[in-house]
């Protein structure tokens, strides 16, 4: 247990403090695409906390089954938000292990426990950059005086909203973000890049409860649609089975995994 904590506090270090840069041009980022956001507004109502959140995670609706003269296109303020967020958690545990790898033997002293570690810092690495993000959207509704609740959901319970703008999000960019580390880990980076980029992808193209992405995109929840497959609940209960999945199937690939720099094996 005690190696295993040394293994968390390291990554603590390593991958999220040492960052402190990155995140701060994420919430500068963030800052500047709420702003741009004010200027391109042009409803009759002032803004509010959650209209900027809604901006980025309402996605679209499925472009299957849709008008054929309909030309297919991603959202790109919610393709933003979670692929960025996608590639942050791809970075640290691709560098930490190729390029690391010293480090790797001295700290974990268990090839699990340094996976388990790095599940870990993928979850405390995207509730990070969703802070920012909300952040960033509370600096700026702060300076332009909005209020809190949203025009567009206002008839939804407020506990609903919380859940569906902010908790499944999150749940959802750990989910692919962890399949996509799996598949960088044990695979290649560019695969899971690929990978990750596809489940966005297709569950924009498809509306599918199988699709994991469609769950971030709110715009399609039964709670706004009033009808449809794509459930809150059922999406952070998704989320967490595809979480325990990756770690389980990971814990048994490091067991395998031969380690040399640069990822050559």
């Amino acid at each position: 247990m005690k190696k295993f904590r040394r293994q968390i506090i390291y990554d603590l270090r390593v991958g999220t403090i040492q960052y402190w840069k990155q995140y701060s041009i994420i919430f500068l980022f963030f800052l500047l695409l709420h702003f741009i956001f004010i200027t391109s507004y042009q409803g009759e109502n002032s803004l509010s906390y959650f209209d900027y959140i809604w901006n980025f995670v309402k996605g679209i609706p499925p472009f299957a089954g849709a008008d054929r003269n309909q030309s297919f296109s991603i959202p790109m303020e919610w393709a933003v938000l979670h692929i960025i967020c996608m590639f942050m958690n791809l970075k640290y545990p691709y560098i930490d292990l190729y390029e690391r790898n010293i480090q790797f033997f001295i700290y974990s002293a268990s090839r699990r426990n340094w996976w388990l570690s790095k599940c870990i810092w993928v979850v405390m690495n995207t509730v990070i950059y969703y802070s920012f993000f909300g952040l960033g959207a509370a600096v700026v509704n702060f300076i332009q005086q909005g209020g809190a609740s949203s025009q567009v959901l206002i008839e939804i319970n407020l506990w609903k909203q919380v859940l569906m703008l902010f908790v499944l999000p999150i749940f959802v960019s750990i989910a692919i973000g962890m399949v996509a580390v799996v598949f960088t880990v044990f695979w290649n980076p560019i695969i899971g890049m690929i990978v990750g980029l596809g489940i966005y992808i297709a569950s924009v193209y498809w509306e599918n409860s199988i699709l994991i992405g469609n769950y971030s995109m709110i715009i399609r929840n039964y709670w706004v649609k009033g009808e449809g497959e794509i459930h809150t609940v059922k999406g952070i209960l998704f989320s967490i089975i595809t979480i325990l999945f990756t770690i389980a199937a990971g814990s048994l690939l490091i067991q395998k995994k031969e380690i040399n720099r640069k990822g050559k094996e």
